[in-house]
């Protein structure tokens, strides 16, 4: 797991190059052996599990892509996912938070795609391999132009999906 993917951790080389794009920030990177409670990462960037202090797994790491590819598609940072409970000073889940997100210029597939990345609870929350396989990245897979999508859409899909693939090494 890296546990702070965000986008300060990746760098662009040469913005014609996917093979450029490198990421870095590997402090608080782990195998996954037994799941973790260890509070790490970037607030704005990570999941309602580690905010709580709960175990967590790999899917800590989609979590955090979500988030990534919400920015690259829409421009805005997202509301936070969890709120602190003023009874016990603990985070809990946001049940607005999905809610609060700015769809309204996506495609129905990114929406689909992000929607799941974003996931509150891990159980329901997509690996990066069925994320991969939801229709917003069978285009992509195919090697097919997506005529119903912008340019610039399919270029930041390609490179989501090369975040996501990232995800699927560090497992």
């Amino acid at each position: 797991m890296h546990r702070n993917l965000k986008l300060e951790n990746i760098m662009i080389m040469n913005l014609f190059d996917y093979s450029s794009i490198k990421l870095i920030g590997f402090n608080y990177s782990s195998k996954i052996n037994p799941p973790s409670k260890i509070r790490c990462g970037t607030i704005g960037y990570s999941a309602p599990e580690i905010l709580k202090r709960e175990n967590y797994n790999e899917k800590i790491d989609i979590f955090s892509i979500g988030v990534l590819t919400y920015i690259i598609q829409i421009g805005k940072f997202i509301p936070k996912p969890t709120l602190i409970d003023n009874a016990t000073g603990n985070e809990v889940d946001n049940p607005e938070f999905i809610h609060k997100l700015d769809f309204e210029n996506l495609s129905l597939e990114a929406k689909e795609a992000i929607s799941r990345m974003l996931e509150s609870n891990p159980s329901k929350r997509y690996s990066a391999n069925e994320v991969l396989n939801l229709n917003w990245f069978k285009i992509q897979n195919q090697n097919k132009i997506n005529q119903y999508n912008s340019p610039e859409e399919n270029i930041r899909r390609s490179t989501i999906r090369y975040f996501i693939n990232l995800a699927i090494i560090f497992q």
